[in-house]
């Protein structure tokens, strides 16, 4: 065995992803994919851009397809491909050239080298071995039929635990959005690659700290991975982190950070924002959330002051249940862009927010998880926008969100603002509006200094807001372009991330 190269010592173990990184399948998966939409009667032919689309759980890239037949038979046409690409399509592919030879290297290099791949456990492994790599993997891990680890981000965990490494010590290479996002949840740096069926774009977004040409690039961008430089914001570990100055205001969002995966709050979350209260700290939820859908989180806080609410557009008296300032899109704006972007891609779906009120277009997915002070409205965009619109959600049954909210930033420029809180539709409220610029107002208000405020978030839209603050924390589970602006990095929503720097601070003040 040779040598590490030097600064790579603490790393010992890399993940690869399987479809579109070690292996080209998707000659197999369009086969099998065409085999199975045509048995259900579907006069289909694969879209130019499917390559694109492969990565994902096989269920969520067939009911994409199936959708513009209107077809719900999703389980139905993914046993079908199944079928086919056990018999067929499976052995369809091949080893990226190149491949070989650097997976040679860094197994020479000391390497422990393993794949976490969103395929069947059954068909990774067949596939291996069809192209005589398995032997070159320690371990490879696949998804299972009871769908337990059908997120990425899941399956990496499972592979990580059985690992005698910590998560710093690993790598992940992996083509696609879901290999980025896994590795960066689970406190793993992540190398994109750009001869998969991902886009620069998407990887670049979603967290890929370097991305690899060609194969035989990646035994030096492994190396480069433990250079100075290459790291991310520390995490919370039991290391003190202190503040500058006295923290007078917390600012926390809620989904993703305050609140855990589920939509519960802790009993430990609640105890440390009323200790904080007690303190005489302000607490302020900033939310994307519309004012009607918070009340019952406020409530079980104990929180009774002011929210920022729908990205920054709307401040809102929660003692008083009263709008104190409602920034609106100009209708004009809103219905020109709708058409531009639909003489595009005619899938796009659009959403209004009108403060407690909402309207949908028909076929918009709606959240069940919604709270309706009057029934929405559902009805064309034009009728929509009759009453005055606080907030545009924008929805496409296809395309990566990272994918659209670039497309939709390009027609709109600087004529409105353009984010996502990850909820799977793209938002857009006034130009000059974000959380930050309500919380800067919201502060002036109360006469506190922004290097007085400690923030908390976990996507795009949060990242104004944490700019904003003298002291910001992302919690481990946020958007990669949260962890790199935070000043320090909690455990995630489901492990009392925001708890834990709250005490951690209150202490501070015994």
């Amino acid at each position: 065995m040779q040598r590490r190269p030097p600064g790579t010592e603490d790393l010992n173990a890399i993940i690869f992803d399987l479809d579109g990184t070690l292996l080209d399948s998707a000659p197999g998966i369009i086969a099998s994919l065409t085999f199975a939409m045509r048995q259900l009667g579907h006069a289909f032919q694969p879209p130019s851009d499917i390559r694109a689309l492969i990565g994902p759980p096989m269920n969520e890239l067939v009911a994409q397809l199936l959708q513009p037949f209107g077809d719900d038979r999703v389980r139905q046409c993914v046993e079908l491909y199944r079928q086919h690409y056990r018999e067929q399509g499976l052995y369809d592919c091949a080893p990226y050239p190149g491949i070989v030879k650097a997976l040679g290297q860094l197994a020479a290099e000391g390497y422990a080298l393993l794949v976490a791949t969103s395929k069947r456990q059954e068909f990774a492994e067949r596939m291996l071995r069809h192209t005589d790599l398995y032997e070159r993997f320690e371990t490879v891990l696949g998804t299972s039929p009871d769908g337990a680890l059908d997120n990425k981000a899941d399956l990496l965990a499972s592979l990580i635990r059985s690992l005698d490494s910590k998560p710093s010590h690993v790598l992940m290479i992996g083509d696609k959005r879901d290999d980025m996002i896994a590795a960066r949840k689970n406190g793993v740096l992540p190398i994109g690659v750009r001869w998969g069926y991902g886009s620069d774009s998407e990887l670049i977004e979603s967290g890929a700290e370097l991305l690899a040409d060609i194969p035989d690039a990646l035994p030096e961008l492994v190396a480069q991975m433990s250079s100075p430089g290459v790291s991310g914001a520390p995490l919370n570990d039991g290391h003190e982190h202190r503040l500058n100055t006295p923290i007078s205001l917390i600012a926390s969002d809620l989904d993703g950070t305050l609140l855990r995966t589920d939509g519960t709050i802790s009993d430990r979350t609640c105890r440390a924002i009323q200790q904080a209260q007690n303190a005489g700290l302000h607490v302020v939820l900033v939310t994307a959330r519309p004012p009607r859908s918070i009340r019952w989180i406020a409530e079980r806080l104990g929180v009774n002051g002011l929210a920022v609410c729908s990205n920054g557009a709307i401040t809102y008296d929660l003692a008083s249940d009263t709008i104190l300032t409602h920034q609106r899109l100009a209708t004009d704006l809103v219905l020109e862009f709708a058409g531009k972007l639909r003489a595009q891609d005619s899938l796009f779906l659009f959403a209004t927010e009108h403060g407690h009120k909402i309207g949908y277009e028909p076929g918009y997915p709606q959240n069940p998880a919604n709270v309706h002070v009057e029934p929405p409205l559902i009805a064309a965009l034009s009728s929509l926008c009759a009453e005055a619109i606080t907030k545009l959600n924008v929805y496409h049954p296809s395309l990566p969100l990272e994918d659209m909210t670039v497309r939709i930033k390009s027609l709109l420029g600087d004529s409105a603002s353009v984010t996502h809180s990850g909820g799977g539709f793209v938002e857009i409220i006034a130009t000059g509006i974000s959380k930050a610029s309500a919380l800067a107002q919201l502060c002036q208000t109360l006469g506190v200094d922004r290097q007085q405020v400690i923030a908390f978030g976990d996507m795009p839209n949060d990242v104004p807001m944490l700019a904003f603050a003298g002291h910001c924390v992302a919690v481990a589970n946020a958007h990669p372009e949260a962890l790199r602006i935070a000043s320090e990095i909690t455990t995630s929503n489901d492990n009392d991330g925001v708890a834990l720097v709250i005490e951690r601070l209150l202490s501070s003040l015994l």
